[in-house]
C-alpha cells in the first residue's frame, strides 16, 4: 500500500518572520535532531491568534516531517508526544496524521526515520540553490509494507527501548569526557604549566604505525583477526561494528602489529568528530587483533604508565598542541 493509503492528513504549517517573548512555541528545523528526537534547547515563539493554534497546534501522536531543509537534512522526522503547552509547526514541515486503526504513529514515525538515514528523501526531493523539498505527493506515494498493529507497537517499543540506551550510552561518554579530564586537571594541575624538564613524545612513548592490509586479502569467515582500523577507533572507545578480517595463517609475520590490552590508538585521518579526539585504550576485549595503516599504537616507556599517558594526551593542551598552524604563533608545548 501507499503511505497516503494509511494518513488523514498532512498539512504544511506556516511561516513567521516574528518573534516575541508573550507567543506560542514554533517547532522549527533545529528542533528535530538527525536522531529524530526533539531538542528545546532554542526555542522561538511567535504571534498567533487563536485561528492559527486551531488549525496548526501539534498534538500528541502527530508526525512532523521536515519536508524542507538542505538536501542532506530533508526528511527528518520527529514523532510529537506532548510539551505542556501548545505547540504550532512552520512551513518546513508536514504535520502527518495517521489513522489509528490501521497504522501506529510511532512506527510510521520509524520507518520515515529508516528511510531518512537510508538517504531515500535526499535522493527523491526537488533541489534549489541550496535548499530542497521533498513533494507532499511523493511522499504520500512512497510504498508501505504493514504488519499487524500490535505487531506494530511492539517493534517501535523495542526501538523506543534502544534509543533510551543509547542516549543513555552518549549522556555516560559525555559525562566521562569532561569528568575524566577535569578530575586530572585536579590532581595533576595543567600539564602545560608543570615545572620540570620536558621531552618529546616518542621519549615517552614507543610509537608504532599499523600495516598496510591489503583490502582484497579481507576474509569473511574461518581462522580470522579482527583489524583495528580508523573507522574502529572512536573517542574513548574501539568500536567493532564495522568489521574487517584477517586470516591467522597470512599473520605469522606480523606479530609487532598485535595489540595488547592498555595500549593507546589514535586515528590519523580524521582524527576528529563531534564527540572529541578519536583516542582510545585497548581493552581486554579487543584483543587479539591487528593494528592497520594510519592508526597510531602507542605504548608508555622509559616509566610512562599507559594510563597516565592516555589521560594525559585526552587533555585540551594536547588537541591543541596538534590543530597548531604556523599563522597561530609558537607552538603549544605539553610537559
Amino acid at each position: 500500500m501507499e503511505l497516503g493509503d494509511v494518513v488523514e492528513s498532512a498539512e504544511p504549517g506556516f511561516a513567521s518572520g516574528d518573534s516575541v517573548a508573550s507567543g506560542v512555541v514554533q517547532l522549527r528545523m533545529n528542533n528535530v535532531g538527525t536522531d529524530g528526537a526533539l531538542d528545546w534547547s532554542r526555542l522561538r515563539r511567535v504571534p498567533a491568534d487563536a485561528r492559527k493554534v486551531g488549525r496548526y497546534s501539534l498534538r500528541p501522536g502527530d508526525i512532523a516531517f521536515n519536508s524542507t531543509n538542505s538536501p542532506e537534512l530533508v526528511g527528518k522526522t520527529v514523532l510529537f508526544s506532548g510539551h505542556g503547552e501548545p505547540v504550532l509547526f512552520s512551513n518546513h514541515f508536514l504535520r502527518i496524521r495517521v489513522d489509528r486503526s490501521a497504522a501506529d504513529p510511532a512506527f510510521v514515525a520509524r520507518w520515515l526515520g529508516h528511510l531518512w538515514v537510508r538517504r531515500q528523501f535526499e535522493c527523491m526531493c526537488v533541489r534549489w540553490v541550496n535548499q530542497a523539498t521533498v513533494r507532499r505527493e511523493d511522499l504520500l506515494g512512497l510504498q508501505l509494507e504493514l504488519p499487524p498493529l500490535p505487531e506494530q507497537r511492539r517493534i517501535a517499543a523495542l526501538l523506543d527501548r534502544a534509543d533510551r540506551l543509547r542516549r543513555t550510552r552518549r549522556y555516560a561518554i559525555e559525562l566521562s569526557d569532561s569528568f575524566l579530564p577535569a578530575a586530572f586537571l585536579e590532581m595533576f594541575g595543567d600539564p602545560q604549566h608543570w615545572v620540570g624538564p620536558q621531552m618529546q613524545l616518542q621519549e615517552a612513548a614507543d610509537i608504532l604505525t599499523g600495516y598496510p592490509f591489503p583490502s582484497d586479502g579481507y576474509m569473511g569467515t574461518g581462522d580470522t583477526l579482527r583489524l583495528c582500523r580508523g573507522t574502529n577507533v572512536l573517542p574513548d572507545r574501539v568500536d567493532w561494528s564495522d568489521l574487517a578480517l584477517w586470516p591467522k595463517a597470512n599473520a605469522s609475520t606480523l606479530s609487532k602489529f598485535a595489540l595488547e590490552c592498555g595500549d593507546i590508538l589514535i586515528a590519523m585521518d580524521r582524527p576528529w568528530i563531534g564527540e572529541g579526539l578519536k583516542t582510545a585504550q585497548v581493552r581486554p576485549e579487543d584483543c587479539p587483533s591487528l593494528l592497520v595503516q594510519r592508526v597510531a599504537r602507542l605504548r608508555g616507556r622509559n616509566g610512562m604508565p599507559n594510563e597516565f599517558l592516555y589521560h594525559l594526551l585526552r587533555q585540551p593542551g594536547f588537541t591543541r598542541h596538534l590543530r597548531w598552524t604556523p599563522s597561530q604563533g609558537p607552538p603549544a608545548t605539553i610537559s
